[in-house]
This record gives C-alpha cells, structure tokens and sequence, in this order.
C-alpha cells in the first residue's frame, strides 16, 4: 500500500457513516467536505482522516476512520436519500408503553448493504465510498461460522 498522503474535496454533499454504537446508517448534509488517505493513525499506516463543516454550522468538526471496518458514502446532496433507521417499533404488551428493538444486532455488516442496496435501486451516484462492509468479505457470515465451529 502506498504512503502518499492525498485529500478529495467536496462541496454541497451528504455523508453517510456507519452507526458507531448500535449499528445503522448516518446521514448528514456537509456544506464542506475534505477526506485525506494513508493518515498515520494509531498502529494504521492508511487511515482515512474526514473533516467537514455540517450544513447551517460554522465549526469544522472531524473524524479518522481506521481498521478493516471502516464504511463511507457521499453523494450529492440532491441525490441523497434517507437511510432507514436502526431502530423499529417492538412489542411492549404494556399499555402506554413504547418499546423499540433494533433490526440487527450491533454492527451488523447488513444495515450498510440494506442502505446500499436502497441507494442503488434509487439511483445514486456516489461521489467517494470507503469500505464495502459485508459485500467485500462477508462478515457476518464468517462470525456466524465462528460461532458454530465453538458451539
């Protein structure tokens, strides 16, 4: 892997990041967007460094994605689309009770390729995307064989 350091720019555009507690997929419209590879970041030597300015703020405000589990998406903010949420009504069985359970467990790899397939029978054009979540190595299925090789 190469260690030269090179930055995208983007203006007017949505970014969607992985959920970084329960999973899910996060939308947010940037006013301004830089995304800088092969950042130096812990024991990484290819990090992925994101600053951007939210649309309706004045602050820049960032984050480095690093690891085998990075996920990133930007579009043009007109082709944008809403990701479904992570949560869903659940079955309380009490009355005046709201109860809410999660579509899949914590990081699941299929709230991001459930949003992929979404943008793709929408039309999406992505401007950068990071990470391929279970389409590259299909993480899910190799926990699920894990778990059954110990049980």
């Amino acid at each position: 892997m190469s260690n030269d350091v090179n930055s995208e720019k983007f203006e007017n555009v949505t970014m969607y990041r992985a959920g970084e507690m329960l999973g899910g997929v996060h939308a947010m419209t940037c006013k301004t967007l830089e995304v800088t590879f092969n950042v130096k970041y812990a024991q990484y030597n290819d990090a992925v460094k994101v600053i951007y300015m939210e649309k309706g703020k004045r602050t820049l405000r960032g984050f480095t994605l690093s690891g085998p589990q990075r996920w990133l998406r930007v579009c043009a903010t007109k082709d944008a689309i809403t990701p479904d949420p992570a949560m869903v009504p659940g079955d309380s069985g009490v009355a005046g009770m709201t109860c809410k359970v999660s579509r899949y467990t914590s990081c699941d790899p299929r709230y991001q390729t459930d949003f992929e397939d979404k943008a793709d029978a929408a039309g999406v054009t992505w401007l950068l995307a990071i990470g391929a979540g279970a389409r590259e190595g299909d993480h899910l299925a190799r926990c699920l064989a894990m778990d059954k090789a110990v049980a």
